[in-house]
């Protein structure tokens, strides 16, 4: 672990492609110096995984002291809120033995062996005497796997092993954002549904089934193109703007107005008054160039968004975030910076 060089190596994964990030942490700030994306096939097996980590690896050149963070497939986690005693999450004295209290609690809820899987609580909100605790559940296998693959494809073993949402929300411009409001995120992979109030996170849902690639899909089938050269097109504008409102609408806004639905109304603080009250805006955020633009303004011609009264803005992010480098490995760079810095390690 690079205690005194800093150096931190970020490495993502989703079905599109493999990307590794090494960067400087300076002071506060965090300077790429290398990165390499490695395209993969819609379906790939571990093996075609661990080769493209390798391919990775050669062009960035890690150090067995740098601070290596990595997110694991979504596909094998789990986001679940509990209602549990408040005792459970306290902190301080009897830490350990409350962390192991509420891995049984869950492991109750869910019904699943306790000794198979590891839960980290995301975010804690007060509900009386007891806590709504957002939680990660995923199984001890996975983990052990990704990091059998990681050094296997010439990364030295994860510090930090975290879940793919999560990074998002450290390339955001909190300061310039609303202070209570629902966050889209549309990556290769998923769309998340998050809610913030009072720019604290209370919940969030994923859905699998819809996601960039199965509008990349959509698009290859219109445009006769593969999707890694449909995705080019898109990044460089060279996609008709109609079609692409065409094939968002039809691939996306349902699914994206089903899950804010759902996850506003199975959020129990978002019951005590009016929706546009209590968070007045939705913010739509991609890491892909005008996907996020290309959505709101499918909305505002179709008028599919569920909660008419909300105001649809696209999530600022932070000012200065280097130009041409993949935002997924560098937010995923971003978070393991803040293991070394007071506060958000800022673009460099």
């Amino acid at each position: 672990m690079a205690l005194f060089r800093h150096f931190v190596v970020s490495v993502t994964t989703n079905q599109f492609r493999v990307t590794a990030m090494r960067c400087k942490l300076k002071g506060r700030k965090l300077l790429p110096i290398a990165y390499k994306t490695v395209n993969l096939e819609a379906v790939s097996d571990e093996q075609t995984v661990v080769k493209a980590f390798r391919s990775a690896a050669s062009k960035i050149s890690p150090d067995p002291e740098d601070y290596v963070v990595t997110d694991i497939p979504l596909n094998e986690v789990v986001f679940r809120r509990f209602e549990v005693p408040a005792i459970l999450v306290e902190q301080g004295k009897g830490r350990r033995k409350n962390s192991e209290a509420l891995k049984l609690h869950v492991a109750n809820e869910i019904g699943i062996d306790p000794s198979s899987f590891l839960v980290h609580p995301v975010s804690v909100s007060a509900a009386g005497d007891k806590r709504r605790v957002l939680m990660v559940v995923v199984k001890q296998e996975t983990i052990s796997r990704w990091v059998v693959n990681m050094t296997a494809g010439g990364f030295p073993e994860p510090d930090v092993l975290d879940v793919s949402p999560l990074k998002w929300f450290y390339v955001l411009d909190w300061a310039n954002m609303d202070a209570s409001f629902i966050l889209v995120m549309i990556d290769m992979d998923y769309i998340m549904v998050s809610i913030f109030l009072n720019k604290h996170l209370y919940n969030l849902s994923i859905s699998l089934d819809t996601n960039l690639m199965v509008t990349l899909g959509a698009l290859a089938d219109t445009l006769g193109a593969g999707e890694h050269e449909i995705f080019s097109m898109m990044q460089e504008g060279r996609v008709d703007e109609a079609v692409l409102l065409d094939v968002f609408s039809s691939t996306m806004l349902y699914e994206i107005s089903r899950n804010v639905s759902f996850l506003v109304s199975s959020t129990p603080e978002m019951s005590t008054g009016r929706l546009e009250d209590i968070a007045p805006v939705t913010y739509i955020m991609s890491p892909w160039n005008n996907v996020g633009d290309m959505i709101i303004r499918a909305f505002e011609r179709f008028g599919a968004f569920p909660f008419p009264n909300i105001t649809l803005k696209r999530a600022p992010l932070l000012y200065g975030i280097p130009k041409r480098v993949p935002l997924e490995a560098y937010a995923l760079a971003l978070r393991g910076g803040s293991d070394f810095v007071k506060g958000q390690p800022l673009p460099a």
